[in-house]
């Protein structure tokens, strides 16, 4: 799944279509201590929703032995019935049921709202939207907790064990299987366990893709359920294996050659059967979700809520014209609402009639002073038109100074807006001070699954004369260069990551990142 800003697409067939009209649609926010959920759903549902996500984010906290570590900012979820909304400016078939997008303008994960999503895991062959958000939010959460070079294998083998846990009353259960999985190992030829572990291993080819997944998937659920095997594992993902190496330190973990662990897997799978693979069941200790607060959105919500979302995380230009016509209507059909009119304004400081989006914005600013987004807009306005105007030095260095100013007002606002310390840096001038290098790094710690912002950050330290700082820049490329849907991030890391490291051998191993990172793999 290539992801070009950081965007991960998500595939099933439609098996619940929307059937309430539009114009009855509702939405609610719900908000608990690491989730903000946005439905078009009842009030109950939307807390259910909610609810549901914070067991997820518990059981994974269990799982990995993280005791204490809340996140610096909530993530944003969008649970759409209508799939006409949910596939708005993206150029995405039917078959797209969600996404998730990291970008530097914003982080959140939108997915089909199905009867499924707050119920047990779907059974079906395709994948239900519960599941699909429990992978995503895996891969969120090794990234938030625990940044390493982990190999592709171990990333999406993890995400999918997951991805299948069931909360039903006071227990869930850990370890299921979905079935398109099984099928596939069953009915499909094995790749090569050697190319399956591989540094970089993921096949391009949808059939290998699909076989890929379900090795990685049968592997780390064997790993993780023998408790020798697991320590093993931990012992094997330390050892950051290299092409070169991987015959190596795989024996040297497991005691067994790659070929061996193969036939291991297969015996596994008939000793189980895909009917009777190993689960676990546990009491859910849930997390207090008393203070969630849900909270009914103005009803502009249902015409704008999504559009909004997706200017955040960025749209692409070829779908400008359509989403200003959109925020038009909206703002014309809600007249005064805050929202909608912010959304217009949005659109238009960046791609339409920029003089009044900026006009609208200064206002809106003045009205809502505890709202960041009016100030962060103005600021990526006014550095998008210091970019075209690339040949007018004069006139490039005041739009920068004038969107410098307003990003630091921004900032005053919410010191914890990724975004808006992002592009605080970005409107800096060479040379790059200390302060300003702190900036991005505050910018990384609070967004490490954005990797176009990591990637800035290790290319700043490896242009410092600082060998910890180079070795630190060697550390985060080979982690950019190991995620699978990293796209071009992901490969000019990798040309990166080799020369430094070379440089660098022999100095003492450091942390990827300032702030509490963890490399400690996941158990």
């Amino acid at each position: 799944m290539g992801r070009m800003n950081a965007i991960v697409v998500l595939c099933l067939a439609l098996l619940v279509p929307a059937t309430a009209s539009r114009a009855k649609a509702a939405w609610y926010l719900a908000e608990t201590e690491n989730f903000r959920v946005y439905a078009d759903a009842s009030k109950r549902t939307t807390k259910k929703l909610a609810a549901t996500l914070e067991d997820f984010d518990w059981l994974l906290r269990l799982m990995t032995g993280l005791k204490s570590d809340p996140p610096p900012d909530k993530f944003d979820v969008y649970l759409i019935k209508d799939t006409k909304q949910l596939r708005r400016y993206t150029g995405f078939g039917r078959n797209v049921g969600g996404y998730y997008r990291a970008t530097p303008t914003g982080t959140a994960a939108f997915a089909q709202r199905t009867r499924r999503i707050s119920g047990a895991a779907s059974k079906h062959w395709d994948l239900s939207s519960q599941t699909i958000l429990f992978h995503e939010y895996a891969h969120h959460f090794m990234l938030r907790h625990f940044p390493h070079a982990y190999p592709t294998w171990y990333i999406e083998g993890f995400a999918e064990y997951v991805s299948t846990a069931r909360f039903e009353g006071d227990e869930v259960t850990v370890g299921d299987y979905a079935v398109g999985r099984a099928a596939t190992l069953l009915h499909y030829k094995w790749l090569p366990l050697q190319q399956v572990l591989k540094p970089g291993g993921m096949p391009s080819d949808p059939e290998d893709k699909a076989v890929f997944y379900a090795q990685s998937w049968l592997l780390t659920h064997y790993l993780l359920r023998n408790p020798e095997r697991q320590h093993q594992l931990a012992q094997y993902l330390r050892s950051t294996p290299t092409a070169p190496t991987l015959e190596r330190d795989f024996k040297a973990a497991f005691g067994i050659p790659i070929s061996a662990m193969n036939g291991d897997l297969k015996a596994y799978m008939r000793g189980s059967g895909a009917e009777q693979i190993s689960r676990i069941k546990m009491i859910l200790k849930r997390p207090d979700t008393a203070a969630t607060q849900v909270a009914k959105l103005s009803n502009s919500a249902n015409d704008v809520l999504v559009i909004a979302a997706k200017l955040d995380n960025g749209i692409e230009g070829a779908f400008y014209a359509e989403a200003l016509r959109d925020v038009a209507r909206a703002k014309e059909k809600h007249v005064g609402d805050y929202l909608a009119e912010r959304t217009w304004a949005h659109a238009n400081s960046l791609f339409g009639e920029r003089a009044a989006g900026r006009e609208a914005l200064q206002s809106l600013a003045e009205q809502r002073p505890n709202d960041v987004k009016p100030l962060f807009y103005l600021g990526l306005s006014y550095l998008l038109e210091a970019r075209e105007n690339a040949g007018n030095a004069a006139k490039k260095a005041a739009l920068i100074e004038r969107s410098h100013r307003t990003f630091a007002a921004a900032f005053q606002r919410d010191n914890a807006h990724y975004p808006t310390l992002y592009f605080y840096y970005k409107a800096q001038s060479a040379p790059i001070s200390q302060a300003e290098r702190q900036v991005l790094e505050e910018a990384a710690y609070l967004a490490p699954q954005v990797a176009q912002i990591r990637y800035d950050l290790a290319d700043l330290w490896a242009r410092q004369n600082d060998p910890n700082l180079r070795t630190k820049a060697a550390q985060l490329f080979a982690i950019l260069a190991a995620d699978p849907h990293g796209g071009s991030v992901a490969a000019m890391a990798a040309a990166r990551a080799a020369p430094i490291q070379a440089a660098s051998q022999g100095l003492p191993h450091q942390q990827a990142h300032k702030r509490g990172a963890r490399t400690t793999p996941l158990r």
